[in-house]
């Protein structure tokens, strides 16, 4: 009898009154059509659909697991190209491994790797490709250096933090301030990587506007980017006002709040740039 609000804001008291059968007992559902099927909340799906790769795109995923949006993506690219799909935790990198192999996405290459320190001296770079040659790959610079044939730079990049389900968050400002450093670091190695004239889509699976509207901003007013359409993908309602973002700018990005009845879905927000020109490493 509680509604969707009442659920997430109370933190104690009784939240079931009754119980009423209206459906005979389901199986659970782990393991079935595996290979052929990945359920995932609507807003994730979206991300990909924003991003629009196209057969043959080298792709740098930052934040990849569970693995959702790679996959999304690499089914998208119909397999052919090039997906980076990096994250810092072996276990969660193994598993993503396994999930491609599963749906038999060759595209894919997991890594084990903290993508925020992606970017390397180019004096580093040249040696480790210099002294790897046909062995086994270790770095995103190598991986995309073997799919393109050159050393080239990612032509389209999905930078996100990976999904963090909880009921309740014991959270403080402080440690709200951490996800926008990282996000931070997040943003800066993709707007780097990214070759100019490339697609960078940045996603976060919260409705935190400083990780949102006002990191959109922080991006346009430091990096070489511009905010462009997502068309077709864009399902969600219009940034906040007050946040940065001119009315135009906020018309461009898509969020997804939970207290829209209508569209019901969890916290979400996916804002997609096109890189005008290159940047310095400092």
């Amino acid at each position: 009898k509680m509604a969707r609000t009442e659920i997430f804001r109370a933190v104690r008291g009784q939240a079931v009154t009754q119980l009423v059968r209206v459906c005979p007992d389901a199986p659970p559902m782990n393991g079935v059509l595996r290979g052929q099927i990945y359920v995932q909340n609507l807003p994730c799906s979206v991300v990909a659909h924003a991003l629009d790769p196209q057969e043959g795109d080298v792709i740098l995923d930052m934040c990849a697991a569970p693995g959702g949006k790679t996959s999304h993506v690499a089914t998208l690219m119909r397999n052919k190209g090039a997906l980076i799909a990096c994250d810092r935790s072996k276990r969660k990198a193994l598993e993503l491994r396994t999930l491609c192999e599963d749906l038999q996405l060759e595209c894919v290459v997991p890594l084990k790797m903290d993508s925020t320190h992606a970017v390397l001296p180019k004096e580093k770079v040249d040696t480790m490709l210099a002294a790897t040659q046909e062995k086994d790959f270790t770095s995103v610079a190598q991986v995309v250096a073997r799919a393109k044939g050159e050393h080239s730079r990612p032509s389209a990049l999905v930078a996100a933090l990976g999904l963090r389900p909880r009921l309740l968050h014991a959270s403080d400002t402080d440690n709200l301030d951490e996800f926008v450093k990282m996000q931070r670091n997040f943003l800066w190695v993709a707007a780097f990587l990214l070759k100019p004239g490339g697609t960078l889509v940045y996603s976060t699976c919260t409705i935190n506007p400083k990780e949102n509207e006002q990191m959109v901003h922080h991006a346009l007013e430091n990096y070489p980017l511009k905010l462009v359409s997502q068309g077709k993908a864009h399902l969600g309602d219009r940034g906040l006002p007050g946040q940065g973002l001119n009315e135009h700018e906020a018309s461009l990005v898509q969020r997804f709040d939970p207290s829209n009845i209508e569209l019901d879905t969890m916290g979400f927000f996916c804002a997609k740039f096109l890189k005008t020109g290159p940047i310095r490493q400092e």
